[in-house]
Formats: structure tokens, C-alpha cells, sequence
């Protein structure tokens, strides 16, 4: 049976990618969907991402726009019941119903696929801090609005019109200081797909302020091969800033440099908060 629509419908190249890379002669059925995160014990997620859903003799693969991959076999000991690429326990859990699957992982989180045609909406909560985004998600142009709740002084919905849409958003805190801040991911229409980085940060529980991501300074070794197709996500204490590397002669679907990821550290700025370059590590495709 076919899957249902994306809930991130603006992702062509997720989609194809996952039909191309599905295991086996036989066909998978792939849908794009969106995937949230909720940390073990939680009720509300922590990140949100674009993702895409195949499906094969009950074999099932999920990417997560940014790179990470969940692929569950499914077992003899029961219905709904996998194992991880590790070799670890998964469980299909239905509450979910006719709005997608959910599965309780090995670590204890949570992984939500859900899927729909409907625009973005969804909460995503850290440290008592609650943060609501909301898009139409569709075409190259849209709004974004961002609705804080828990803050003791400005609660005040944040608007922002935005080149593209929201390819993912997650809340952390990456400085430690008790006060977390969320990031959101925007792809740009277009072959390239280039991608940008939204984000806030809570000033001591009280209210917002921005947090800053400078572009790529084109003279710089770290920029040397870029054309696009950023992936933003949080990695411990650094926020990382994901890329294919073209090679000279390279094809737009055919980059042959590896992957360049850039680890950013959020310190102080002169009128809000900066993301720092900490460090920029290459690697080979696997």
C-alpha cells in the first residue's frame, strides 16, 4: 500500500534519494514525512526534522534530513518488534493511529514519524521552555512564526519571512547555562538547496534574543567546494553545520569531495549571541 504524503512536502531530492538507496531488488514504498525526537521520559519533543519513510517486507529505513539514518529488521518474537542496525531493541508502539508510527528506541527516546499534506506546526520544549513553530511550509517564500511560552518577562510570537522552509528545528543548550535556545533549519528552492540557520536564545529565563550564524567567508579553506545542500544539527555542546564537497567538474547530484562538517560553539556577541567556528572536519563518504 502506498504511503501517505509529506508533511514536509518541499523535499524531492529526500525522496528520491531514499527510493534510490532502498535495500534489495524489491521496491520500497517511501513517503516524506516529518520526524520528532522526544528524549527518554518526555512528552514533548526536542528536535523536529524533515525524514523519509520506506517501508519494505517489513524492513524499515528512516532518514532524517541531515544524514542520520534508523534502519529497524523486524523480529520472529512479536508484532512490532525490531532490532536497530546494533543489533538493539525496537518497539513499534500505536498510539499514534492514522497519523504515523512511533517507535520507542534502545536508548529509551522516542522517534515520532508522522506524516500529512497539512502545514508546519508543532512544540518543542527544553528546560521548562516551551517553543511553538508555525509555516505553511510550501513554495520558495513563507513565514515563520515562533510563539515562546515559560519565559518570565517577553512571551512575544517572533515573525520571520524566510527564503524556502524549514527543514528542521531542535532546542538545546549548548553554553550550559541553564537557558536553552532553539535552531531552525531553512532550505532554499532551487538545485542547490542551500541552506540558512535561524535561532534564539533565552537571555536567564526572561526573553529572546537572536542568535547569529555568519556565512561562509568564500576566501576560506571551509568554503572551498560548497555549493549547498546544508544540514544544521545539535552534536553535544556544538552546533553543526553539514555539506556535500564538490570537486571541480562535479555534477550538482554528484559531488565526489566528501562531507564537510563544521562544529560551531555559541558565545557572546556584541548585540545578542554568536555561533564560532570551533573546528571543520572532513570525511569521506561511507
Amino acid at each position: 500500500m502506498p504511503l501517505p504524503t509529506s508533511a514536509f512536502p518541499s523535499l524531492p531530492v529526500l525522496l528520491a534519494a531514499a527510493c534510490l538507496t532502498a535495500a534489495g531488488p524489491a521496491r520500497a514504498d517511501s513517503a516524506a514525512a516529518l520526524c520528532e525526537l522526544l528524549p527518554r521520559g518526555g512528552s514533548q519533543p526536542t528536535a523536529v526534522r524533515a525524514c523519509v519513510f520506506s517501508q519494505r517486507q517489513g524492513f524499515i529505513g528512516i532518514q532524517l534530513a541531515g544524514g542520520q539514518r534508523h534502519d529497524f529488521s523486524p523480529q520472529d518474537s512479536g508484532p512490532g518488534r525490531f532490532t536497530d542496525a546494533q543489533g538493539q531493541p525496537v518497539l513499534r508502539q500505536a498510539s499514534l493511529g492514522k497519523r504515523g508510527q512511533q517507535f520507542r528506541l534502545a536508548d529509551g527516546r522516542t522517534l515520532r514519524v508522522l506524516w500529512g499534506s497539512g502545514p508546519l506546526k508543532t512544540t518543542l520544549a527544553l528546560q521548562g521552555i516551551r517553543f511553538t513553530l508555525a509555516s505553511a511550509n510550501q513554495g520558495s517564500q513563507n513565514t515563520l512564526l515562533v510563539a515562546p511560552a515559560g519565559l518570565t518577562i517577553d512571551n512575544s510570537p517572533q515573525r520571520q519571512e524566510i527564503d524556502g522552509t524549514v527543514s528542521s528545528a531542535e532546542v538545546a543548550d549548548l553554553d550550559g547555562d541553564g537557558s536553552p535556545e532553539l535552531y531552525v533549519g531553512i532550505t532554499s528552492a532551487g538545485s542547490g538547496s542551500a541552506g540558512s540557520l535561524l535561532g534564539w536564545a533565552v537571555n536567564k529565563r526572561k526573553s529572546l534574543s537572536g542568535v547569529f550564524l555568519p556565512p561562509l567567508d568564500p576566501a576560506s579553506p571551509q568554503a572551498q567546494g560548497y555549493q549547498g545542500h546544508d544540514s544544521f544539527q545539535v552534536e553535544g555542546r556544538h552546533l553543526v553545520q553539514r555539506f556535500p564537497v564538490y570537486k571541480p567538474g562535479d555534477a550538482n547530484a554528484s559531488p565526489s569531495g566528501g562531507v564537510r562538517a563544521l562544529y560551531h560553539r555559541l558565545v557572546p556577541g556584541e548585540a545578542g549571541w554568536l555561533l564560532q567556528l570551533d573546528k571543520s572536519i572532513d570525511s569521506q563518504k561511507p
